[in-house]
């Protein structure tokens, strides 16, 4: 994909209007990745387009190599190390650890919606 198409987010930090707006413009390739735990998902749901990975599984998300393999495992297309990839999880602790993996991976467009789900459910 063109770079002209990657849609940008400035700093480490995307608030939950920029989020919301990523997913109604739908510019680009990004990826919303839920690090919580899938019990977890239960009982509040998914933002919209965010895909699920618990944060013990992010190392080996960030470190799988071929895209077959990673669409196998993972259920979607493998990112590029330029892609936006914007973490979440319950209240912003567990998604800055995967930030601060996957920047220490090269991952040079990775961000935290720190809100979280909290914030995007209203709870």
């Amino acid at each position: 994909m063109a770079d002209a198409q990657k849609p940008s987010v400035e700093g480490d930090i995307v608030v939950k209007s920029k989020l919301e707006e990523l997913i109604r413009t739908s510019r680009g390739q990004f990826y919303i990745i839920d690090v919580r735990e899938p019990q977890e998902l239960a009982s509040t749901g998914m933002i919209d387009s965010a895909k699920s990975i618990p944060l013990g599984s992010i190392p080996e998300a960030l470190s799988t190599e071929d895209p077959a393999e990673f669409e196998r495992k993972y259920g979607f297309k493998k990112w590029e190390k330029d892609d936006l990839i914007i973490f979440h999880c319950r209240s912003g602790g567990r998604s800055d650890r995967a930030l601060q993996f996957a920047k220490s991976k090269g991952f040079v467009n990775a961000k935290n919606y720190r809100g979280s789900s909290l914030e995007w459910f209203g709870r």
